[in-house]
């Protein structure tokens, strides 16, 4: 099968053999999931929520999902403390965040009006964010304006206040151009997306950040994959999700070489 990237993450045209942008995030977001883990996505994001779904349907059928506000995926009855409870306990194996503006010290800020009442809220999510075995975030945009060079740590933006053992750090950013690793207390650029520059990369990031050599690129997904994702995680995204699903997916099986 031969891909080739087209469109943009939320809107774009296929045919049977185009690998959309949307596809090549949600595979590569998927392969941070390991089989057992406790995966939590925190915010309506459709990106994410398509990634963990495709870990449990390929590679890591026993994971635990708690997806922000979808039935079946969220097992809570009570007060959202609860959730606070289990990333306090060290529960949460991976937390993947939609994130619209990021620092270079993987400080980052997000929009508590996009989060749903039944999750806890922007401070629940930033202390979740601290206490995540990895946290790997995920900006739509990949801009001067999303990844600027300080952020003020506050209350809500930086690690928890109570004093706590193994506070992490970020792990990995996913950008619509690149992955970048957390390392050292600032960012390493570590994948472009197939025909992305560095020069293209360093033009739309506001922060310093060092670069692996040799750089990798982030791989296609097989056809496995793609067929995965235009069936099975289609049809799981639901209704909540549907419009994203028919425009960001390809169309087919995807059963091609």
């Amino acid at each position: 099968m031969t891909c080739r990237l087209v469109g943009s993450v939320s809107n774009m045209l296929v045919t049977l053999s185009d690998c959309t942008l949307a596809e090549l995030l949600v595979t590569a977001l998927s392969q941070e999931v390991e089989d057992g883990q406790v995966v939590a996505v925190g915010g309506p994001s459709p990106i994410l929520a398509a990634a963990a779904l495709l870990a449990r349907a390929s590679h890591a059928p026993s994971i635990t999902i708690l997806r922000l506000g979808a039935d079946g995926y969220w097992p809570f009855h009570g007060s959202s403390k609860e959730v606070l409870d289990l990333g306090e306990r060290g529960l949460f194996d991976v937390f993947l965040l939609p994130a619209p503006k990021v620092d270079g010290r993987g400080v980052a800020v997000y929009d508590a009006d996009h989060l749903s009442g039944r999750f806890p809220g922007g401070l629940g999510t930033r202390r979740l964010y601290h206490l995540a075995k990895r946290a790997v975030l995920f900006a739509e945009t990949h801009s001067r304006d999303t990844f600027v060079p300080r952020l003020e740590p506050t209350p809500d933006t930086g690690p928890p206040l109570l004093p706590m053992s193994g506070v992490a750090e970020p792990y990995a950013l996913f950008t619509p151009l690149c992955r970048f690793d957390f390392h050292e207390n600032g960012w390493r650029l570590a994948a472009l997306h197939p025909g992305v520059t560095t020069d293209e990369v360093a033009a739309a990031t506001g922060y310093s950040y060092s670069q692996d050599d040799p750089l990798k690129t982030t791989e296609w997904p097989d056809a496995t994959m793609l067929r995965l994702l235009r069936t099975t995680i289609r049809a799981q995204l639901g209704e909540r999700y549907l419009d994203f699903a028919a425009g960001a997916f390809g169309r087919g099986t995807a059963s091609g070489t």
